[in-house]
């Protein structure tokens, strides 16, 4: 994994993050699904069954788009969820935190 500095802080545009929820899987599914949403992205993938959901971010100044995925599955009482965004073109190595901005913003909405 490639990690670049930028203004002191070390980033890796393949960015993850996790969250315990306590919802029953139909709402954290569809909790999670907006979510993905309120990024205005397209989501290319819903599978409930499977607990994935998939969208293409767009290209901008920084990247060729990003790739962000939502898993969901039932843990010890709770839904867990992991949030992962990378860049669609598997070679860049820099997107100023548009990845770790992608994961933040979900990860914050599924907390509230």
């Amino acid at each position: 994994t490639f990690f670049l500095k930028i203004a002191g802080y070390s980033t890796d545009v393949n960015v993850s993050d996790e969250v315990n929820l306590t919802l029953n899987y139909d709402r954290a599914f569809k909790k999670s699904v907006n979510a993905v949403a309120s990024l205005n992205e397209a989501i290319k993938l819903e599978d409930e069954q499977s607990g994935v959901i998939r969208a293409k971010g767009r290209a901008t100044l920084s990247s060729w788009g990003q790739v962000i995925e939502v898993n969901l599955k039932k843990m010890d009482g709770k839904i867990h969820v992991k949030v992962s965004s990378r860049p669609w073109l598997l070679l860049q190595i820099a997107d100023r935190g548009e990845n770790l901005l992608n994961v933040e913003r979900i990860i914050k909405f599924l907390k509230n």
